[in-house]
């Protein structure tokens, strides 16, 4: 099973990049800024590992939470711009499914969006509960109404996972996390796909 390789998406295509890179610019993240600012005043977390973090359009609310901050993403294109955005910032080249960082390494972990595009998601689950010492801050942008389902985006040719929120619950529990809090923003009508509802997950080791 070649977890780390997944040729079939475009995440190195430069223009997918820019194209991500506006996307995100756009997108309200008030409530992610605020579990952000959680992790610090709630948790006590003094450092952040954002898996997946792209282009850094978290890295300034995580550095204003007063964490250490450290990036985490495998594709040039994401690098480079998350370079241009966050000069100066930590960030290393790895993958959701094999980080390579030691155990217990960051007091938190942010994976934002990241695990609607990946095929094996308790994989990266257990992978992220390894390295996080106290608290996993975990968003999802799509809610499936009332089963996960598969979508592939054909001209980007990402999965697409819409999950329903008890099924994300009974991943973080199958990998070990103690405590799940959910927290579902923006969830006007569930099956409505159009508005693309957000979760997002406190789940504690």
């Amino acid at each position: 099973m070649m977890l780390g390789g997944r040729p079939w998406e475009r995440w190195e295509d430069h223009v997918v990049v820019q194209q991500l890179e506006d996307a995100w610019g756009k997108e309200p993240r008030a409530a992610l800024r605020r579990a952000i600012k959680d992790l610090g005043d709630k948790f006590g977390c003094r450092s952040v590992l954002d898996v997946g973090c792209g282009v850094g359009i978290d890295c300034p609310a995580c550095v204003s939470a007063g964490m250490d901050y450290t990036g985490l993403d495998r594709t040039d294109g994401m690098l480079a711009a998350f370079e241009r955005r966050n000069p100066g910032v930590r960030v290393l080249r790895g993958d959701v499914y094999g980080t390579g960082m030691p155990d217990g390494s960051f007091d938190a972990v942010l994976c934002s969006d990241v695990l609607i595009h990946v095929p094996y998601p308790e994989t990266v689950l257990a992978e992220l509960r390894r390295v996080c010492r106290k608290v996993l801050l975990l968003k999802l942008l799509y809610i499936a109404a009332d089963r996960t389902r598969v979508t592939v985006d054909p001209n980007r040719g990402f999965f697409n996972i819409f999950y329903e929120p008890s099924h994300v619950v009974r991943m973080l529990k199958t990998v070990g996390f103690s405590e799940v809090e959910v927290r579902v923003v923006d969830a006007v009508d569930l099956a409505n796909q159009t508005d693309d509802p957000r979760q997002i997950y406190l789940a504690v080791r």
